[in-house]
């Protein structure tokens, strides 16, 4: 192959490569404004009663879809999400299913526990401690 052949041909290659990664760039991107706008309706500080313990709890849950009981991170990821529920599976394997009932309420499915809560907003303000 001569000097100007293959020159030609690394330059399509090169120019093939680099649409393509714009192209899944872009595709990213989308993904990951259509997730944030999906959880902004779950994001913010909720209480909730905890019947196993008898006291009230909070739960945090951030724009970066990470949960936190009473200010302590829950480890896990995020395994469904629309604009009416969310599925945590937390790092045992056990799911959270949050569903919005309103702008001010939610309820969660803890199924470790089989027991259904109903989540009160506190605030939709970030806390310090994030």
């Amino acid at each position: 192959m001569s000097r100007r052949k293959a020159f030609t041909y690394l330059l399509g290659v090169s120019f093939i490569a680099g649409i393509a990664r714009e192209t899944l760039r872009k595709k990213n991107q989308k993904s990951t404004s259509v997730e944030d706008s999906l959880i902004t309706g779950f994001v913010g500080t909720w209480s909730f009663a905890d019947s196993l313990s008898s006291q009230n709890k909070t739960l945090i849950i951030d724009d970066q879809s990470r949960l936190f009981i009473n200010k302590k991170p829950v480890k896990g990821s995020v395994a469904h999400l629309d604009k009416q529920k969310l599925v945590f599976i937390d790092h045992y394997g056990y799911e959270l299913v949050f569903r919005l009932v309103n702008n001010e309420t939610l309820t969660l499915f803890d199924s470790a526990d089989d027991k259904k809560y109903t989540l009160t907003l506190l605030s939709n303000n970030p806390p310090s401690f994030l």
